[in-house]
C-alpha cells in the first residue's frame, strides 16, 4: 500500500525526514538477522523478521499519524486563509459602505443647497448651508468662506463661518489677501492643504494660536477668475485629507459658484424687471409718472381719502402755445420746456403730492389730501404763476402760460377716471375764458345722461350690426361719369330711427370712440368695394371706381392705424387704389410730423388722400406741398355762397387753382343745384358732389342709380 501523498511544501520535507528513520530504524532487525543466517539459528532470524515486522507496522503508523497531522494542519490553514479572506471582505465592505455613506452624505447635502438655490432662498442662507456641510463632510472643527473685498481687492472678507469664535471672527473677519490658507488658495488658484498650521510664517496668528494644526482650502470661481475660497481646518496634527474629502470641498465651492451666479441672475433680472415696471409707469422724456402710474395713485389715494373722510384733488395743465415752440424753434426746444416743468412745480408740493405727465404738453398734479376746493385752487394758482415765470433755454428766454382744470373727490367724482375727464373739460373751460385755473361744474360738462346713454347704444350698434353705411356718388364735372363716392355712417337706432351722423359723431369724437367707429365703417365700406368688385360688368361700377372714407384725428395721429388700415385692404381684397381717406385741415395741423408719417406710410402702398374742407383750417401751402395728398374737397360753405354776389365765388376759384397748381383735383362739396355744377365746371373744378348729383343712397340704390343713369345716357348739364 503506497502511503497517503501530500502535495504541499511542508508535507513533502516532512516525508523526506520520514524517509530517513525508516532505513535507520530496520537496521538492528536487518543486521541481527544477518547474524542469524551467520549462525545458521533459525530462532535469531525468526526474531529479526519479527522485529523487523513490528518496527514497520510501528513506522507506518507513525506515517498515517504523520498524514493525519498534516491534513488536519492542512485544513487548518484553508480555514485560517478563508477567515482571513473573510475578515478582508468585510472590512472592504466596511469600507465601501462608509464610502457610499458620505457619498450618500454629501449627494444629500448637496441637493438640500441646490433646492435652497433653485427656490430662491437668500443668497447669505444658501452660503451658510454650503460652509456647514463642508464642515459636517470634511469633519472639520473649523470652516470659513471667504470672499476678496469688491471695495478693496487686496483684501478678503469671511461671509460665512462655522465653529470661529465670534471675538475672533470679529477680528479676523478682514484679512490681507494671501494670508492663511484660504489666501493662498485664492492667489494660487488651486487646491492647498496645510499640514501644520502652528508653525507655518503665513498663519493667520489668530488661528494658530487656537490651535489649529490642519487645514485645507480651495479657491471659489466666478468665470474663470477666483473671487474667493472654501477653508476647513482641525485641531488634530495627525489630521490628513483623503481625496474623497477633497472632491467634498471642491463640490461644496462650485455649489457657491453657482449660488453667486444664480444670485447675479436674479438680480439682473429683478433689475431689469425694475427698469421696465419703471419704464412702464414712466414718462421716458422727463422722468415723471406717466398717465398709468398717475391713474394708480389717484385709485389709492381716493380709497385712502375715503377711508378717512378727507378730500382728494386733480389739477390738470396744459401748456399754452407750447405747439409754438415746436413749430417754430424745433422740438428740441420744444422737449426742454417739458423737462423744466417738474422743476418749477416740484418745490410747490407736498412729498405725498404726485405730478404727472399725461402725454404731449398734458401734465396733470395729484393733491391726496386738500381741505377743498377752495384749498385746491390755491395750490393750482400758485403753480400756474410759477409756470409763467420766463423760461431761459439755450440763452433764449421763452415765455410758457398753462391753463389748469380742477376737480376734487368726492364732490365732483370718485373714480381717477371720472376727475381727470371732468378736470378735462375745466381745463378746456379756462381756456374758453381766457383764465389760468378754472374749477369744474356741471354746467361745462355737455356730457348728459343722455349723451352717455346714447354712447352706451352706439357701442352696442357697432358689435350688433345697427349701423349701415350710405354712398353719396362723386361726379367728373368734365365727363358726367361717376367716379367714387363717399361713405356716410348712418346709425338705424332701434327706438329713434335712422339718425344722421352729426347726431352720434361728435358723441363718439369727444369720447374717444371715433376711433372704432372710423375702424368699422372703413371695414364696412371696402367690404362693400369686395362686392362690387365680385359683380357683373354690368352692375356700373367701373374699375376706378373709389370709395372714400373720413379720418378723425385720434386714427391719424395713432401709430398703429396704418397697419390697420393695411390689414383691412387686405383682408378685404380691395386694391389700395380703390381706397381715398378724407382728412380735414384741422386734423392734420393736431400733429403734422405724426399724421405726415401714418400718410406718407399708406400713400407708398396706393392709398389715396383727400383735405376735406378745404378752406376752413389753418393748413399753410408748405404743409400741403409736402404731404402725400391727391385731392382738395372745396368746403361746401363756399360752394353754396356762389350765387349771392359774395366772394365765395372768388376763393373758391382760388382753391381750384390752387389745387391744380400743386398738382391736385379739386372736388366741390355740397353742390345743391345744376346751376351749381356748371358754375363749377366753368371755374376749372374736377369733380363734385351733392344734392345736384345725388343724395347719399344704400350699396343697392347706387348701383340702380349708376345703371339708371348710364341708360338714360345723362349729362352732367
Amino acid at each position: 500500500m503506497a502511503p497517503p501523498s501530500v502535495d504541499n511544501d511542508r508535507s513533502i520535507r516532512g516525508a523526506r525526514r520520514f524517509a530517513l528513520v525508516v532505513p535507520a530504524a530496520l537496521i538492528a532487525p536487518f543486521a541481527l538477522m544477518a547474524l542469524g543466517l551467520r549462525a545458521g539459528s533459525a530462532d535469531i532470524v525468526i526474531v529479526s523478521l519479527l522485529a523487523a515486522a513490528l518496527f514497520g507496522l510501528v513506522l507506518w503508523r507513525v506515517w498515517l499519524l504523520f498524514v493525519d497531522v498534516e491534513e488536519h494542519r492542512r485544513t487548518q490553514d484553508k480555514l485560517t486563509r478563508s477567515i482571513e479572506q473573510e475578515r478582508r471582505r468585510t472590512l472592504e465592505n466596511q469600507q465601501l459602505l462608509a464610502s457610499l455613506s458620505e457619498r450618500q452624505l454629501l449627494t444629500d447635502r448637496l441637493s438640500r443647497i441646490q433646492r435652497k438655490i433653485s427656490t430662491r432662498a437668500p443668497l447669505q442662507e444658501v452660503l451658510d448651508a454650503i460652509t456647514q456641510g463642508a464642515a459636517d463632510l470634511v469633519h472639520a472643527d473649523v470652516a470659513a468662506l471667504r470672499f476678496i473685498d469688491e471695495d478693496d481687492p487686496g483684501y478678503m472678507v469671511i461671509v460665512s463661518s462655522v465653529g470661529i469664535d465670534e471675538a475672533v471672527a470679529d477680528e479676523v473677519r478682514r484679512s490681507p489677501l494671501g494670508r492663511g490658507v484660504g489666501g493662498q488658495a485664492i492667489v494660487t488658484n488651486k487646491l492647498c492643504i496645510q499640514d501644520a498650521y502652528t508653525g507655518w510664517d503665513n498663519a493667520i496668528p489668530q488661528f494658530a494660536t487656537g490651535g489649529l494644526q490642519t487645514a485645507l482650502a480651495t479657491p471659489v470661481h466666478l468665470g474663470a477668475e477666483p473671487i474667493g475660497s472654501l477653508v476647513v481646518a482641525t485641531h488634530r496634527a495627525d489630521r490628513r485629507y483623503s481625496t474623497a474629502e477633497q472632491d467634498a470641498l471642491i463640490s461644496f465651492a462650485e455649489h457657491v459658484s453657482i449660488a453667486l451666479n444664480d444670485a447675479r441672475s436674479v438680480r439682473a433680472m429683478n433689475d431689469a424687471l425694475e427698469q421696465a415696471v419703471h419704464q412702464a409707469m414712466h414718462d421716458e422724456l422727463t422722468g415723471l409718472p406717466n398717465r398709468a402710474c398717475f391713474y394708480d395713485r389717484a385709485e389709492q389715494a381716493l380709497k385712502a381719502a375715503t377711508r378717512a373722510g378727507t378730500a382728494t384733488a386733480v389739477l390738470l395743465f396744459d401748456l399754452d402755445r407750447f405747439k409754438e415752440i415746436n413749430d417754430t424753434l424745433g422740438h428740441r426746444y420744444g422737449d426742454r420746456v417739458l423737462c423744466a416743468i417738474e422743476p418749477r412745480l416740484a418745490p410747490l408740493l407736498r412729498a405725498s403730492d404726485t405730478i404727472a405727465r399725461l402725454g404731449g404738453d398734458e401734465f396733470c398734479v395729484l393733491l391726496p389730501d386738500v381741505a377743498g376746493l377752495d384749498d385746491a385752487m390755491d395750490v393750482a394758482n400758485r403753480l400756474t404763476r410759477a409756470l409763467e415765470e420766463p423760461l431761459d433755454v439755450d440763452g433764449m428766454t421763452l415765455v410758457v402760460e398753462a391753463s389748469c382744470g380742477v376737480t376734487v373727490a368726492p364732490d365732483h367724482g370718485t373714480t381717477a377716471d371720472l376727475l381727470l375727464q371732468r378736470s378735462d373739460i375745466a381745463m378746456y373751460a379756462a381756456k374758453r375764458s381766457h383764465q389760468s385755473v378754472s374749477a369744474y361744474e356741471d354746467d361745462l360738462d355737455r356730457n348728459t345722461p343722455d349723451r352717455l346713454a346714447l354712447l352706451g347704444e352706439l357701442r352696442h350698434a357697432v358689435l350688433h350690426e345697427e349701423l349701415v353705411v350710405h354712398f353719396q356718388p362723386q361726379i367728373d364735372l368734365a365727363t358726367g361719369e361717376v367716379e367714387g363716392a363717399e361713405a356716410l355712417v348712418r346709425w338705424q337706432h332701434p327706438r329713434r330711427g335712422l339718425l344722421a351722423p352729426d347726431v352720434f359723431v361728435p358723441l363718439a369724437e369727444d369720447t374717444g370712440f371715433i376711433h372704432q367707429l372710423t375702424t368699422w365703417v372703413l371695414d364696412a365700406s371696402l367690404a362693400q368695394m369686395r362686392r362690387w368688385m365680385d359683380e357683373p360688368a354690368g352692375s356700373g361700377i367701373g374699375p376706378d371706381f373709389t370709395v372714400a372714407v373720413n379720418l378723425s384725428t385720434h386714427s391719424l395721429l395713432d401709430d398703429c392705424f396704418a397697419t390697420e388700415v393695411s390689414v383691412a385692404l387686405d383682408r378685404a381684397g380691395v386694391p389700395p387704389e380703390r381706397l381715398a381717406l378724407e382728412i380735414t385741415e384741422t386734423t392734420l395741423m393736431a400733429d403734422p410730423e405724426r399724421a405726415t408719417r401714418v400718410l406718407t406710410t399708406l400713400a407708398e402702398r396706393g392709398v389715396r388722400f383727400a383735405i376735406d374742407d378745404f378752406g376752413t383750417g389753418y393748413s399753410s401751402l408748405a404743409s400741403l406741398k409736402d404731404l402725400p395728398v391727391h385731392d382738395l374737397k372745396i368746403d361746401k360753405s363756399f360752394v353754396a355762397g356762389m350765387d349771392d354776389g359774395s366772394d365765395d365765388a372768388v376763393i373758391v376759384r382760388s382753391v381750384i387753382d390752387l389745387g391744380h397748381t400743386l398738382g391736385l383735383r379739386t372736388i366741390a362739396e355740397g353742390a345743391e343745384t345744376e346751376e351749381m355744377l356748371v358754375r363749377l365746371a366753368d371755374l376749372g373744378c374736377d369733380s363734385a358732389q351733392g344734392y345736384a348729383v345725388a343724395r347719399p343712397m344704400t350699396a343697392c340704390e347706387l348701383v340702380t342709380w349708376i345703371q339708371a343713369r348710364t341708360e338714360a345716357g345723362a349729362a352732367v348739364a
